[in-house]
């Protein structure tokens, strides 16, 4: 038998396999990550927006006419929690808006980038905080 094709064939496997295992694969690997980290940052985004949206909801509820004054007092308080969490919300997504906005590109990375910002530009207004909690929860609710 002759085993010189066999031993080029043999050979010939070897660097393939090695060049691709050092060179192509860990750019590969890369990419990759890169692709997963962006859509671990859309998810989180989304989930973000959605927590805004309902955090909005619930500290911008009407109190029931008919409650005591004592549930009233305990709802208010809830509100002012909700309230305090929405503006810690809506300045984490302002604070990780580098996150999001680079795994977006052309129109949706200024759609997204202008949801941010004006998200937060209502809460630093000075209007209602009723009135500020419709406006975030209509916008969250448009994305």
């Amino acid at each position: 038998m002759n085993w010189e094709p066999v031993l080029v064939s043999a050979a010939v496997s070897l660097v393939v396999a090695l060049g691709i295992e050092y060179a192509a694969k860990p750019r590969l690997e890369a990419r990759k990550e890169r692709i997963l980290e962006a859509m671990r940052a859309r998810r989180d985004l989304l989930a973000r927006v959605t927590l805004v949206g309902w955090t909005a909801s619930a500290a911008a509820a009407e109190l029931p006419a008919e409650a005591s004054r004592e549930v009233r007092e305990k709802l208010r308080a809830e509100q002012a929690r909700q309230f305090e969490r929405l503006e810690g919300e809506v300045r984490g997504l302002v604070d990780d808006a580098g996150r999001y906005l680079s795994t977006f590109a052309g129109p949706a990375r200024v759609i997204i980038a202008d949801y941010l910002f004006v998200q937060h530009g209502i809460l630093l207004s000075e209007r209602a905080r009723s009135e500020q909690c419709t406006q975030v929860k209509r916008l969250a609710m448009e994305v």
